[in-house]
């Protein structure tokens, strides 16, 4: 009797669960884990030079595991975390998101990039004015001069190391700016590795991957943040 009773208890321990099929784990992440950066704990999410914290927690790119595995290049590399971000945060906005949901959007944002599409259509020619948001629009007459400065009719890219791209574009809005077509560049394109592939203290905002020094202006208050590549034309909105 007791050798029966054993046979039921193992054979009951050991059957599968709903009618023998097996559930999926809503914490498996597939992986994706080894192609983010640790995550900044919250004291630490903000930015000195723009004197400001952020209220949304960005993923940052593992570059070395991205072109190891991937085989994807720089600007891809860049493209493809500027994806997720986005879709993170018009998807969740703040909320905490399971690892299954985490990698749904990062094969997305993979598979989108190898396509080739883009998620931003910035200028790809010509010259463009690169207008540092985060001091520019604290100023009283930022509205009015960056009118003035679109007449020029050269394209205006919005750069912020506080602001995602969605955050801008709603700043656009509701400044009622949207008919004068400026750019944003947010801080969820933020990396800790230069183009030319020098791995850096901090991070860094890759602007020179798609505005070349050599077509853009860089506009400021006072002077460019530590966060920007060298070598642009500098110029201050008191000119």
């Amino acid at each position: 009797m007791r050798f029966i009773f054993l046979l039921l208890f193992f054979a009951s321990a050991c059957s599968t669960p709903r009618g023998g099929e097996f559930t999926v784990d809503p914490y498996q992440t597939g992986g994706v884990e080894q192609f983010w950066l640790a995550e900044l704990p919250s004291w630490a999410n903000g930015n000195v030079s723009a004197q400001c914290s952020r209220d949304f927690s960005a993923h940052f790119v593992s570059h070395e595991a991205l072109e190891k595995i991937h085989g994807l290049n720089y600007q891809q590399r860049v493209e493809l975390q500027a994806h997720f971000n986005r879709q993170l945060r018009l998807k969740y906005g703040n909320k905490l998101i399971s690892p299954r949901e985490e990698g749904a959007i990062f094969l997305q944002s993979m598979e989108q990039v190898k396509a080739g599409i883009r998620e931003f259509n910035y200028p790809n020619r010509g010259n463009v004015h690169l207008v540092w948001w985060d001091q520019i629009h604290k100023k009283e007459n930022s509205l009015r001069w960056l009118r003035k400065l679109a007449q020029t009719g050269d394209p205006i890219i919005l750069l912020s190391l506080c602001f995602d791209s969605t955050q801008l574009e709603k700043w656009v809005s509701d400044s009622e700016l949207s008919e004068v077509g400026l750019f944003s560049y947010g801080f969820e394109s933020l990396t800790n590795l230069t183009k030319s592939g020098e791995t850096v203290f901090g991070l860094i905002l890759p602007i020179d991957v798609l505005f070349p020094q050599e077509r853009a202006t860089l506009w400021v208050v006072n002077h460019p943040p530590a966060e920007f590549p060298t070598g642009y034309n500098i110029r201050t909105m008191e000119e």
